[in-house]
């Protein structure tokens, strides 16, 4: 009787923190943030080092891209056709540093406006879009939430993939934007992280 007494003692708190954990556990995980306001590249003046030493905001190395490479020159590689050549030129173009940019956002949309005023709207439930740039590009798009970040994918005409990734310190006053570039004939994925701050 004292044995199954002490099983009963122990048996509540258990299922009840395993209850807890299991309602919690998907709330931190898959919680949007509120990624609105005006942000700010951090320093300005070093683009090639652009990450925060604060506590809050964990320091995240830079990596700068290397130059793409292929072929079968020396290192026995196949050259880069031209059309290859000039789509990395691209993606490497989308992924410039940006110095500034605005988001707004609602419950279904997120906005964002650069410092130059361009400006075009995802909708972060996984649906797919398309972003024209000019008359002779069109770049499918498509926005989703990940453990509380905003992931974007932007997949533009003649293959490859630039992916965007907000992910807001605990503060707020903070936003990191990871970017990657990837193409079949690029020898790595490249990638940068960047750190904002918030002006407003």
């Amino acid at each position: 009787m004292g044995h199954s007494m002490r099983l009963r003692d122990i048996a509540g708190p258990i299922v009840l923190a395993a209850a807890v954990g299991a309602l919690a556990a998907p709330l931190t995980a898959q919680q949007p943030r509120d990624l609105s306001g005006r942000w700010e590249l951090r320093d300005r003046a070093r683009l090639d080092s652009a990450v925060s030493n604060e506590a809050e905001a964990p320091a995240i190395a830079e990596r700068p891209a290397g130059r793409p490479r292929g072929g079968r020159s020396r290192g026995g590689r196949r050259s880069l056709s031209e059309k290859d050549r000039l789509q990395i030129g691209r993606l490497m173009g989308m992924a410039e540093v940006v110095l500034a940019f605005e988001i707004e956002q609602t419950d279904s949309t997120i906005t964002v406006t650069n410092e130059s005023g361009f400006s075009y709207t995802v909708y972060p439930d996984g649906r797919e879009t398309e972003l024209r740039l000019g008359d002779d590009l069109t770049i499918e798009v498509k926005a989703r939430w990940k453990e509380g970040h905003l992931v974007v994918e932007y997949k533009p005409e003649g293959g490859g993939k630039l992916t965007e990734t907000y992910a807001l310190a605990d503060s707020g006053l903070f936003l990191r934007l990871e970017v990657a570039v990837e193409h079949s004939r690029l020898p790595r994925r490249e990638w940068w992280s960047r750190m904002y701050r918030k002006l407003t």
